[in-house]
């Protein structure tokens, strides 16, 4: 089990590489902005793996926070 962490995890593209992992049993942390639709993060299932979202502004991104502890604990971060 890997940590991954996605931004745009509610894009097209992101959610496809969130149900990827997720099918593969990895931990997989998705980005969000607070404006976003999850309509599709909704609908996908877990799988083997677990999904947790932080809903941050990446232009805004703080140096302590739960996405400054995700990056410090993953593997992969697709962007």
């Amino acid at each position: 089990m890997r940590r991954i962490i996605v931004t745009g995890a509610n894009g097209f593209i992101g959610s496809h590489l969130v149900a990827r992992h997720l099918a593969a049993g990895d931990e997989v942390v998705g980005v969000v902005r607070a404006t976003s639709d999850l309509t599709r993060l909704c609908q996908l299932g877990t799988g083997r793996g677990s999904l947790c979202l932080v809903i941050e502004d990446l232009r805004t991104l703080e140096e302590s926070g739960p996405l400054a502890d995700a990056i410090g604990r993953c593997e992969v971060i697709y962007h």
